[in-house]
C-alpha cells in the first residue's frame, strides 16, 4: 500500500522537535517535501526528513511535490495563505494554531476547508495531553461535577530576540500563541461556549506578553485564563466544583496515577519539549484522513478560540466586556 505522502512547511523548533520526528516514526507515512524560506532551518529539518524535497515556498512545494497531507507550522501571520493555497490544491492540512492572526482570513481557511472537502485539523493539541485528557475523563464520568469556575496559567520563556512570537503584528504574542490553547481546553472541558470575555493586554517586554481573561460560560460558570512570556513553564488548569477543587498541572504531569507521572517527569527532565499529545494529534489527524473518521479539533474549533482572543483585545481596549456570537464547538471522538 502506498504511504501517506506529507509535506512540512515552516521548518522551526516545532517542526524539528515534534512534527519531523513523529511522522518518520508513523507506520504508513512518509515525509515526502519540506519548505521553509530560511536555507539552515531547511537544512536541518532536512537531516531528519532525508529523501524529502527541499521547497523554499509553498508554491514551489505545492507544484514541486506530490503531497496528500501539509503540516503548516509557519508563523501566523502567512497561516491563512498557506492553508488556502493547500487546500485549493486538493491537500489535508493540519495547521498549527491560530487559525489566522485575523476573522477575515481564518473564515476563508475555513471557506476553502469546506470546499475542498479535505481534512482540516487545528493544532490544539493540548487536549490529548495525558493530564488534561485525565481531568477531561473525570468532568465526563461525572466525578467532577456542577463545575463553578476553572482557573488556568499558562506562561513560558521569552521568546527569543530572532522570533516573529515576539510581534503581533507577525501574528506572535502570548494572546494568540498561548491564549488560544487554554480558551479551548476552557471550552472542551466545559462542553460549552464562552458567551462573553473581559480582558487586560500588557505588552511589558514583548507584544501582548501578558494577558488576563474572564470568561463567562452559557453553561453558567466562569473562567480566568492568565498566559504571559516571560518566567518559568507552567501550564495548569484548576477546577471548582461542588465535588471540590481539582488542579491539572501539564509542568508537574499532577492528577496522572504514580507510575505513569514518574514516566512522564523521566522523559520531561531528559528532554524539555516532550509533549506526548503532539504524538496522539497527529495519529488522528493521519488516521482521519485514511478512514474518513472525522478529527476533531477542528477548524471550527480554532475559529471559535480565535473569535474570542480577538474579542479579548477589543474588551482591553475598550475596557468593557465583549459579548460573543455562537460557535460550533467540536468533541473528541
Amino acid at each position: 500500500m502506498r504511504p501517506l505522502q506529507v509535506g512540512v512547511i515552516g521548518c522551526g523548533s516545532i517542526s524539528t522537535v515534534a512534527h519531523i520526528p513523529l511522522l518518520t516514526k508513523m507506520k504508513g507515512v512518509r515525509i515526502s517535501a519540506i519548505a521553509d524560506p530560511d536555507p539552515h532551518r531547511l537544512d536541518v529539518a532536512h537531516r531528519l526528513a532525508r529523501g524529502a524535497s527541499r521547497h523554499q515556498s509553498i508554491d514551489d512545494l505545492l507544484n514541486g511535490s506530490n503531497v496528500d497531507a501539509l503540516i503548516i507550522a509557519s508563523p501566523t501571520a502567512v497561516h491563512a495563505s498557506n492553508a488556502i493555497a493547500a487546500f485549493q490544491s486538493g491537500v489535508h492540512v493540519y495547521l498549527e494554531k491560530p487559525v489566522a492572526a485575523s476573522m477575515d482570513d481564518a473564515l476563508a481557511v475555513v471557506d476553502a476547508c469546506r470546499e475542498s472537502g479535505k481534512v482540516g485539523a487545528i493544532g490544539h493539541n493540548f487536549r490529548f495531553n495525558p493530564v488534561f485528557a485525565r481531568l477531561a475523563s473525570l468532568i465526563r464520568d461525572g466525578s467532577i461535577h456542577n463545575i463553578r469556575h476553572f482557573e488556568s496559567e499558562f506562561v513560558v520563556p521569552h521568546p527569543a530576540e530572532s522570533s516573529w512570537r515576539r510581534s503581533a503584528e507577525n501574528g506572535g504574542g502570548a494572546l494568540l500563541d498561548l491564549a488560544t490553547h487554554h480558551i479551548d481546553l476552557v471550552r472542551f472541558l466545559s462542553d460549552s461556549e464562552i458567551t462573553s470575555v473581559s480582558a487586560t493586554i500588557e505588552s511589558r517586554v514583548t507584544d501582548e506578553d501578558y494577558v488576563v481573561l474572564d470568561l463567562v460560560l452559557d453553561s453558567g460558570c466562569s473562567a480566568r485564563v492568565t498566559v504571559a512570556f516571560g518566567g518559568a513553564f507552567v501550564d495548569r488548569i484548576a477546577v471548582d466544583a461542588q465535588s471540590g477543587r481539582v488542579e491539572a498541572d501539564r509542568s508537574r504531569s499532577h492528577l496522572l496515577p504514580f507510575p505513569s507521572r514518574l514516566l512522564h517527569i523521566a522523559k520531561k527532565l531528559r528532554s524539555p519539549m516532550n509533549e506526548p499529545s503532539f504524538e496522539r494529534s497527529l495519529e488522528l489527524f493521519v488516521d482521519s484522513i485514511l478512514s474518513g473518521r472525522e478529527f476533531h479539533p477542528n477548524l471550527d474549533d480554532g475559529l471559535a478560540s480565535l473569535e474570542i482572543a480577538l474579542a479579548a483585545r477589543n474588551s482591553a481596549a475598550s475596557g468593557l466586556p465583549i459579548s460573543m456570537g455562537s460557535c460550533k464547538l467540536g468533541q473528541n471522538e
